[in-house]
């Protein structure tokens, strides 16, 4: 039987609080250019209207500019009962969820009329190929990533780790992120990880800080709202996707202290922390375990949020395990033809500092364009949908797209050992150098540091090394 993507149903779960009652049950969904193509109502026209209804002292639902002046009008002197019967103005959904609000005012102000192509695209994937999701019909082959009990020793190619009984981060789901981090923001990405090279005028470049509490508020309203992740309504639920969080770094420093050593998936072999010690013995302002700490991140994905197809940064190996909801990832060889590579540029916002990639494609792999890319016809994919438990292992160079099948939490962490040792320097690079305002002079010593860990790195001929072991 072909994999159908298991995408939410409305009544599921905690998207069942955020089912809307009363009026709203019966308001009919919007087009997308209901939603947005409405130019936002300025502050003195609304409080014009407002002031006609003295009596009305209830508050304005945050996306009331983008009524029309007649639905205003009816809101004010219904005190508030009244509400507009095209559902894309509806108060409700949007005042239980602040960031679809906030993001849907950034599409209408710079009046995007279109979803992100990636998601436009999985749409159509999904409707005209639910019988089997994990094909490639444009690609020359696409097989399943091989199943093992343990990563291989040498890391040649990706390895889906079955999964681990009574794994120590299994019950870290996203109302556990919600309870425990719900304060703690992060910018949320409509095309993830960020490029350089992305034009700030498309809906690609849609971004929006927001916290982790209400993140997961959305997601349950995307949940309700859009279960099968249809393609009209791209533009009324935006999908952005709160990507690579450093979590164990912004206030779950203790819960990583306590269960790091049993993260990673048996067998794979990670030299990352002893390189990060030796880091710390050089530049002893950057403890080795805040920073390996923060190479462990976490994805939180709505239904149909997409990852563009990348290569991990800095050479690095990565692990990825799922902790709730299901991610189907494609992976592509480092020597894969037709996949038209974009490289070059570096960090691109400061406040994100690792969430970017300095390799892209832009292959439509569902739809591949067969005159801009016609050499997608001889690419050969694999591909593996992970399910909570399992752990992907993606080996230095492989290029990887995934796509959230639904409400998906996943944790990855990018790694080094003999096979891929120099980028790690590169990656402590980045960190000191992106994050941080520098004198020349500090410059200057920084850039010492960093080729005497370069050196030690390089020359690092015992792994087992009991000075920088565990």
């Amino acid at each position: 039987a072909g994999l159908r993507p298991r995408l939410p149903s409305p009544g599921r779960g905690p998207a069942a609080a955020c089912r809307p009652a009363g009026p709203l049950a019966r308001c009919r969904v919007a087009t997308a250019m209901d939603l947005l193509a409405a130019t936002p109502l300025d502050e003195q026209k609304i409080q014009e209207i407002r002031a006609r209804h003295p009596s009305f002292t209830g508050k304005l639902p945050p996306q009331a500019k983008f009524w029309r002046e007649a639905d205003l009008d009816a809101f004010f002197g219904s005190s508030g009962e009244v509400l507009p019967q095209d559902g894309g103005r509806v108060a409700d959904d949007l005042s239980s969820c602040a960031l679809l609000a906030r993001l849907r005012g950034k599409l209408a102000e710079a009046k995007i009329d279109a979803a992100t192509a990636e998601h436009r695209s999985f749409c159509r994937h999904i409707r005209e190929r639910a019988e089997d999701v994990r094909q490639l019909p444009g690609a020359a082959a696409c097989a399943e990533v091989p199943r093992q009990a343990r990563a291989p020793e040498l890391l040649k190619a990706p390895v889906l780790v079955e999964r681990v009984r009574m794994w120590v981060g299994r019950r870290w789901n996203a109302a556990f992120w919600r309870r425990e981090m719900g304060g703690a923001g992060w910018k949320c990405r409509a095309r993830a990880p960020a490029f350089e090279g992305d034009l700030a005028s498309h809906a690609d470049a849609l971004a929006e800080v927001c916290t982790a509490a209400e993140y997961v508020d959305y997601v349950h309203v995307l949940q309700q709202q859009d279960p099968l992740c249809e393609e009209d309504k791209g533009l009324a639920y935006p999908r952005v996707t709160f990507y690579d969080w450093p979590a164990f770094s912004l206030g779950a420093k203790a819960l990583f202290d306590n269960s790091w050593r049993e993260l990673a998936p048996p067998g794979v072999t990670d030299y990352s922390l002893r390189w990060l010690r030796r880091w710390s013995a050089v530049c002893r302002d950057m403890p080795a375990m805040d920073q390996f700490a923060r190479m462990h991140r976490v994805t939180i994905a709505a239904a149909g949020t997409v990852s563009r197809l990348h290569v991990e940064n800095y050479s690095a190996h990565v692990w990825l395990t799922q902790i709730e909801g299901s991610r189907m990832f494609f992976l592509f060889p480092p020597q894969a033809r037709g996949l038209y590579e974009e490289s070059g540029g570096g960090v691109v916002d400061p406040e994100t500092v690792h969430a970017y990639t300095s390799k892209a494609s832009p292959v439509d792999i569902f739809f591949p364009n067969r005159k801009r890319h016609p050499l997608f016809a001889d690419a050969k994919a694999q591909v593996a949908v992970l399910n909570p438990g399992e752990s992907l292992v993606v080996p230095s160079g492989w290029w990887q797209h995934s796509v959230a099948l639904e409400m998906s939490v996943t944790l990855h962490h990018a790694f080094w050992n003999v096979t891929n040792r120099g980028g790690v320097v590169d990656a402590v690079r980045d960190l000191v150098v992106g994050e941080r305002q520098h004198s020349p002079e500090t410059m200057e010593q920084a850039q010492r540091c960093l080729d005497e860990f370069y050196e030690l790195v390089m020359d690092d001929d015992d792994p087992e090394d009991a000075e920088f072991s565990d």
